[in-house]
């Protein structure tokens, strides 16, 4: 109710995230009315009845602020799987409340009932909110491919990039985000009709940058190595070994030269600290010659320079993700890399 009342003076529209405190209520409201039934029913205790009536009637308007919640998300960015389920749980919600309310909260075994009802309704039959939300989602997407692409389809990396910037910048991250959940719910196959490369999506999100001045003059790289040994040979001079492994969302912004992101030369700077094993290094990715080692086959464990001579890096698995615009601001993404660190 507070909320609503900010919301309202404010004359805005509720944001998405007012769904689950609407849901988190609802769960609270059932399950008091359950732990309340057997105590009306042994006795008749007038706030007890007082409140198993009323929480329905007050719970109700705020189930009115979650459809329009609801409705928000569905108009600002279209269907999903779980806008679905929370619409429909929100209708749901809807009958329990007016389903209380006219039985006077005399009658709750039908809640749990319905609930596993509605649930096998829209999950269980071939028809189910899943195979909805593919057909949906890739019927918008062929629709704009169609209509605006002149690329040759399926797309590969490239091209889906160079029609990703013929559009307005807000259609073309929309379009992008529904590959991407395409990608991630139903399957590369799935979109393998436009797009070829099933993980350009996830590479072409990055040319949206907040950080990147020129959208449209935005370049990206990506980067996925992984070798096919496990371990290595301990280099020369190294007597102890330490294993690397951490995923992270992003590295901290700091300055390239001009001349070296031209010629895809970025030198990455990894920061290594751990003061249990009192080790502060840094180390050293060159980002093009992790391209040239990402075309490698079989592909092999490859050594990297760190700050200190008394260590070296054997990197054995990367993930990462960079955009650069012609006016070198950059915005890169280091998701995941593993490898061992030598010490001297």
């Amino acid at each position: 109710y507070i909320y609503a009342a900010k919301i309202l003076f404010s004359w805005e529209l509720p944001i998405g995230w007012v769904s689950w405190l609407v849901v988190a209520l609802m769960a609270a409201v059932i399950a008091i009315e359950f732990v309340l039934y057997p105590a009306r029913l042994s006795e008749a205790g007038k706030g007890n009845e007082r409140i198993a009536r009323w929480l329905p009637i007050l719970t109700l308007p705020l189930l009115v602020l979650m459809s329009v919640g609801i409705g928000r998300r569905l108009s600002d960015y279209g269907i999903t799987v779980n806008r679905l389920y929370l619409a429909t749980l929100n209708g749901w919600f809807y009958l329990v409340c007016i389903g209380l309310i006219v039985l006077r909260a005399r009658r709750i075994s039908w809640i749990p009932v319905s609930f596993t009802l509605l649930l096998m309704l829209t999950s269980v039959l071939p028809v189910n909110y899943s195979s909805i939300t593919q057909r949906t989602i890739y019927h918008r997407l062929e629709t704009a491919v169609r209509n605006t692409c002149h690329e040759q389809l399926p797309m590969n990396a490239d091209s889906y990039q160079r029609w990703l910037f013929t559009l307005p910048k807000e259609e073309a991250m929309q379009l992008n985000d529904q590959f991407t959940y395409m990608r991630q719910w139903f399957g590369g196959k799935s979109i393998q009709p436009l797009l070829q490369d099933e993980y350009a999506p996830y590479h072409a999100r990055y040319s949206f940058s907040p950080k990147l001045h020129a959208r449209d003059k935005a370049h990206t790289i990506s980067c996925s190595y992984g070798s096919e040994e496990e371990g290595s040979n301990i280099p020369k001079g190294y007597s102890r070994v330490i294993h690397l492994s951490d995923r992270l969302t992003a590295l901290p912004e700091f300055t390239i030269d001009s001349a070296l992101i031209a010629q895809q030369i970025i030198p990455l700077d990894l920061k290594v600290r751990s003061p249990k094993l009192g080790i502060e290094e840094t180390i050293y990715l060159d980002l093009k010659t992790l391209k040239n080692l990402d075309k490698q086959s079989p592909k092999k464990p490859v050594e990297m320079r760190c700050q200190s001579s008394r260590y070296t890096f054997i990197l054995t698995d990367l993930n990462l993700n960079a955009a650069y615009d012609d006016a070198y601001n950059i915005d890169i993404h280091l998701l995941h890399y593993r490898g061992y660190l030598f010490k001297k």
